[in-house]
């Protein structure tokens, strides 16, 4: 190889690698980002749990998705439930 075959090879090396850390560093920052996104909503987690079960069922009536079939359902497991934790 002549030296300014050499010469190009370098530059158009360096222009890659310049690249190459361009989009590392952007996948670094999206990484980041996502990670932010995961604390938060893992620290949110607790916000969404259900811990009024008539406030639930009421929900549950007010959007017609509390069935006859879910009412029996819902007597059953928490009957079950409470049998099962008072032993």
């Amino acid at each position: 190889m002549t030296k300014s075959e050499l010469e190009q090879e370098n530059k158009e090396l360096k222009e890659e690698l310049e690249e190459l850390q361009s989009q590392y560093n952007y996948l670094d920052e999206a990484y980041g980002e996502l990670e932010n996104t995961n604390a938060e909503l893992v620290n949110n987690l607790g916000a969404y749990y259900i811990s009024d079960v008539d406030y639930f069922i009421l929900r549950l009536k007010i959007e017609n998705l509390y069935t006859p079939e879910f009412e029996k359902f819902m007597e059953e497991y928490m009957q079950y439930y409470n049998d099962l934790n008072l032993g």
